[in-house]
């Protein structure tokens, strides 16, 4: 008596080994851009804590604060006390996000009020996400008023 073995075709073992391939590939691809602009929140989220918190030590300590910005081998911003004691670790701006400014950020915080003396604006543009994020400080107020604008 002859025995004959059922079993699948080479063809419908790829299919399935396909079908299989891309259930473990399409969320491995949304995930990768998930990440991107989780980082970016985190980092807009960080900065402008980051700005408040920056404020409140001139408030607290009675002595004046500033954010600075780096360009010298990366994007950065350095939260610090007037005399260039750090109050913050710097801040790195993500890679996917650029820093947009014609003249060198320095916005001092004033002793006691936490008032800032000039009309600034800082700016980051997310590509991706074809947006502009500013955030424009308030003459003599110590606040910011963040807009988010559609890239031109």
């Amino acid at each position: 008596m002859k025995t004959t073995y059922q079993a699948f075709t080479l063809i419908e073992s790829l299919l399935v080994l396909l079908i299989v391939s891309i259930f473990f590939a399409v969320p491995t691809l949304v995930v990768g851009k998930s990440v991107e602009t989780i980082e970016i929140a985190r980092f807009l989220d960080r900065f402008e804590k980051s700005l408040l918190v920056t404020q409140q030590e001139a408030i607290l300590t009675k002595e004046p604060t500033k954010i600075h910005q780096l360009y010298y081998d990366e994007a950065a911003v350095d939260f610090q006390f007037a005399n260039g004691k750090k109050i913050l670790p710097r801040l790195t701006v993500p890679e996917k996000l650029t820093m947009t400014r014609t003249t060198k950020l320095e916005i001092v915080f004033k002793a006691e009020t936490g008032t800032n003396s000039s009309l600034q604006i800082i700016a980051f543009e997310w590509p991706e996400k074809k947006q502009k994020i500013r955030y424009k400080f308030l003459f003599g107020k110590g606040h910011y008023d963040k807009e988010i604008v559609p890239l031109n």
